[in-house]
């Protein structure tokens, strides 16, 4: 079987076009972060270092204060010196750091509120039973979580470049459609088809082999994508505090679990591969079906 197995990936790496195709995607990524992260193309973009900058300013135990002083100076940057090359860059940079300012100051707030409204739901008098309000007593409960998350300010842009979706995730899905067509095509288009159907378990152990050889070869290529990514990303904008709640930055304060930001990534990472290992697996079992194989 491992002979088969090393034999299957052997194979899917000399089909030269398929490979070199992947690989323009792998630097056309990286050519795209690197752009993203230290690139200038104008408008609205602005460096990491004038992120970094300007979070640095900020006091994260005045917050309320801070807040007001940066929407004074967001009013008017004609007398001040710009942390970007235009007006609008400086927006848009005090635009992101005020929207995590405002995220960790009104945190507590936004906490009663969600629990308030776990509270007030409504059930149906035709669906009312014990199910139903166990679950709503577990929602108030699992809301009421929110409130003991101590949230901190931090520069945490980091955080969501890392854990969102980008042009990554759309080369990652192509590979993927690739190495599968290419696996479930390879046997068809080298006539080995009606020799394999012959032999004892040929079917059975070529297609476990081919599966696992393309699992392999997709593992490799979302970790590598996801190192060049999180190198470049941990290189300039940092994950502000690495054990700080993973509450504490905004997109994700909804989250009812008591982790810390390095978990949070980890935990978004393995959900990733999982689903992109649901997908390959779904893909590679319906071509094979459609294919006869």
């Amino acid at each position: 079987m491992g002979d088969i197995y090393f034999g299957e990936i052997r194979k899917a790496l000399r089909k030269h076009t398929v490979c070199g195709f992947i690989l323009i995607l792998f630097a056309g990524y990286i050519i795209y972060l690197v752009s993203e992260v230290y690139g200038k193309a104008g408008g609205e973009q602005y460096s990491y270092r004038a992120y970094q900058k300007l979070a640095a300013t900020v006091d994260s135990e005045n917050l309320p204060k801070e807040i007001e002083r940066l929407e004074r100076e967001s009013e008017d940057f004609s007398d001040k010196e710009l942390y970007t090359d235009s007006f609008q860059a400086e927006y848009a940079l005090y635009d992101e750091v005020l929207r995590q300012m405002r995220h960790v100051a009104g945190y507590a707030e936004y906490a009663d509120g969600m629990v308030e409204n776990a509270q007030k739901g409504e059930i149906s008098l035709f669906q009312e039973n014990n199910y139903t309000r166990r679950e709503q007593e577990k929602t108030v409960r699992d809301f009421g979580r929110l409130r003991t998350y101590p949230v901190t300010f931090a520069p945490y842009r980091g955080v969501y470049l890392l854990a969102g979706f980008d042009f990554g995730d759309i080369v990652i899905l192509v590979i993927l459609v690739l190495l599968v067509a290419s696996l479930v095509t390879m046997e068809k288009e080298n006539w080995t088809l009606p020799l394999l159907h012959s032999t004892f378990h040929g079917r059975r152990r070529v297609g476990a082999a081919k599966f696992l050889g393309g699992l392999s070869l997709l593992l490799s290529g979302i970790v590598f994508l996801f190192a060049c990514k999180s190198l470049i990303i941990l290189a300039t904008y940092g994950t502000g505090d690495w054990n700080g709640e993973v509450q504490s930055v905004y997109p994700y304060g909804f989250c009812w679990y008591g982790i810390c930001v390095w978990e949070f990534l980890v935990l978004s990472a393995i959900g990733r591969i999982m689903g992109y290992f649901a997908l390959y697996a779904a893909l590679f079992f319906w071509l094979l079906l459609l294919k006869g194989e």
